[in-house]
């Protein structure tokens, strides 16, 4: 009977670890006006703490706020710490001068890179899941 439960705990540890890694590549920021750094996301489980722990050490020079916008949070690093507190169903974020140029040049990148002859969109679902893709600026014009 505590096999079950011990095996239950692990899965749902790999679950959300796994999720929380795949994030980690698929994170897209944007700089807004202030010049913090945005990034959207909406996980199927609460890996936000995760996210912020991995992106305080890798960004730890930056203002940035990642928004879980599925539980309405969002972790708010101000370049020496960070909190994760609730966040109202109508946020607005303004995007810098420079933001739309970049985004066109990333998109454009994307879609250079991919050999035509090559296109698998099988593997690359399996790589990348459809739930991330509304998030990330390569897929949107």
């Amino acid at each position: 009977m505590k096999y079950d439960y011990v095996t239950y705990v692990r899965n749902a540890s790999k679950y959300v670890g796994g999720e929380a890694h795949l994030l980690t590549g698929f994170v897209r920021f944007t700089e807004t006006k202030q010049g913090v750094l945005y990034s959207k996301i909406g996980p199927v489980n609460n890996v936000l703490p995760i996210l912020a722990n991995h992106f305080s050490d890798r960004l730890m020079n930056e203002q940035w706020i990642i928004h879980d916008e599925k539980r309405k949070i969002a972790a708010v690093y101000d370049g020496n710490e960070f909190i994760i507190s609730e966040v109202p169903d109508e946020v607005s974020v303004a995007d810098s001068d420079n933001e739309a140029e970049y985004k066109k040049l990333w998109h454009s990148f994307f879609n250079t890179i991919a050999v035509e002859s090559r296109v698998n969109y099988k593997l690359q679902r399996g790589h990348l899941p459809l739930r991330y893709r509304k998030y990330m600026s390569e897929f949107h014009q």
